[in-house]
């Protein structure tokens, strides 16, 4: 244990340190933590009473698309009812104890456990396209990066990203047909995005870069804590804010890096910036969404939270500005590297907003509508993860404000190795095949397996946890008459 900072009149890291020995030790009986968190803890001298929580409920894990088969179509696989077991199988712990104030106290316990399982049922199926292929940026250099699709590094966030498109953002008209401008141009973006040309090669340098990664870290911050209060959630402390100068250079430079590898693209099929063709539309609606962002920026030179971003989405009007499509000019070094020269411009075109609001529509109706049983394959089944270690870091704060210790566990950070899953193999008779492909998949799929760590994660972060850890170690407390 870590020595408190002798100069704040504090003694608790001392109480605490007594706490835990009480909690951790297998000779404390009922107040061994082993046995709270499996048989809970019922005293009513001390008016305890604690339910048992040796598994944690994870939820639902939304529709993902796997790949496409040449007969059935494309392979989606859905979660349901999954949950962590194994809390009960708590190893050891350790605790780092610092006081902060002469009345707070920072307690960090890392916890490990000596077998934990992630399982639930599956569903495979067919019918209708399910959205975006989120695997499809897994080669991407800096891993796992799709354009306009968030995902940090090592807590993957496709999932806050799938709400924020799916969720918040349809709720206006103008979101809708933001998204609805995504889905029209997807295919484009992915095709520049992914490929095999020294341009292509640097904009996804530019996606990978550390500037990215930072701004990505601050958009995810104000994102999710947006996604907490729209859910009915209370986060605490103030909504973080984006909108500095480094995060707007870092997304301007992954704009123009776009823009040069969609012309460069262009130029390779000898065609025009004119209406009509994939990569001119995309730079069409490229150049009049930046001068939206642009409009947006000048409005608000300041950082903001995602609520003022939201709500200038669902009110803005279209820009009116004299920003025109750069041409550039391809110089070719020897050593392959192609450097992107503005020759001129080019006027923009009115956007078809209606286009968007039919893909947007389209896409949704896809998610909606049922495919007709002739059109569908579908197997349902369960799936078990491989027993193994799970290291959760607990942070907890005491408080002996009100004359006696009372602790608050605030979040919860997880370890845990890539999930082996295994799917059950009834009724997959005629299809083995299928069936090894599709156990490779969630096997070796990076974004999938970061979407299902992410849930984990997200899952012991539940204020329902937080409460059963506070709970039981309060419950400590009282039985020391701390």
């Amino acid at each position: 244990m870590t020595a408190k900072d002798i100069s704040l009149p504090n003694d608790d890291c001392s109480l605490v340190d007594r706490l835990w020995k009480l909690l951790s030790d297998p000779n404390s009986g009922e107040f061994y933590i082993k046995n709270i968190i499996n048989n809970g803890l019922k005293v009513p001298s001390l008016g305890i009473n604690l339910l048992p929580f040796p598994n944690v409920n994870v939820g639902d894990i939304p529709k993902q698309q796997m790949f496409k088969e040449p007969v059935l179509g494309y392979m989606n696989l859905t979660m349901t009812d999954t949950t962590l077991d194994g809390l009960g199988s708590y190893e050891s712990g350790k605790l780092t104890c610092k006081a902060i104030s002469s009345t707070e106290t920072q307690v960090d316990l890392t916890i490990t456990f000596d077998s934990v399982t992630f399982a639930g049922k599956y569903n495979v199926g067919t019918g209708g396209i399910a959205g975006c292929a989120i695997a499809t940026g897994a080669a991407l250099t800096g891993g796992g990066v799709h354009t306009y699709l968030p995902a940090s590094d090592p807590s993957n966030n496709i999932e806050l990203a799938q709400w924020y498109r799916d969720v918040a953002l349809p709720k206006s008209d103008n979101g809708k047909t933001l998204v609805g401008a995504y889905y029209a141009h997807q295919d484009t973006i992915q095709k520049v995005q992914l490929a095999k040309n020294n341009m292509s090669a640097q904009y996804r340098t530019v996606l990978a870069a550390n500037q990215q990664k930072t701004t990505k870290g601050a958009v995810i911050d104000s994102t999710s804590y947006y996604q907490q209060k729209q859910s009915g959630g209370s986060p605490s402390g103030t909504p973080p804010k984006v909108g500095n100068g480094s995060q707007y250079a870092g997304g301007f430079a992954s704009h123009i890096a776009l823009m040069k590898a969609t012309a460069y693209m262009m130029s390779q099929q000898s065609l025009e910036i004119a209406a009509g063709n994939e990569y001119a539309e995309l730079l069409n609606a490229m150049t009049q969404f930046n001068d939206n962002v642009l409009q947006f920026q000048k409005t608000n030179p300041s950082e903001v939270d995602t609520t003022t971003i939201m709500n200038y989405v669902d009110t803005a009007k279209p820009v009116t500005s004299n920003a025109k499509i750069p041409l550039y000019e391809f110089i070719e070094s020897e050593d392959g590297t192609i450097d992107a020269v503005t020759v001129g411009e080019v006027d923009c075109w009115p956007l078809n907003h209606k286009r968007y609001v039919k893909a947007y529509t389209a896409r949704h109706e896809e998610f909606l509508d049922a495919a007709a049983p002739m059109d569908t394959f579908n197997i349902d089944g369960n799936f078990s993860d491989k027993a193994q270690q799970l290291t959760i870091a607990l942070s907890v704060n005491f408080s002996n404000a009100t004359g006696s210790l009372v602790a608050t566990a605030k979040s919860i950070s997880i370890t845990i190795g890539d999930l082996d899953i295994t799917i059950s193999d009834s009724g997959w008779s005629g299809h083995e095949s299928l069936y090894d492909k599709i156990a490779s998949w969630i096997a070796n799929t990076k974004i999938f397996q970061d979407i299902l760590k992410s849930k984990v994660s997200s899952a012991l972060n539940k204020q329902k946890t937080l409460d059963d850890f506070s709970k039981t170690l309060n419950a400590g407390i009282k039985k020391l008459g701390l």
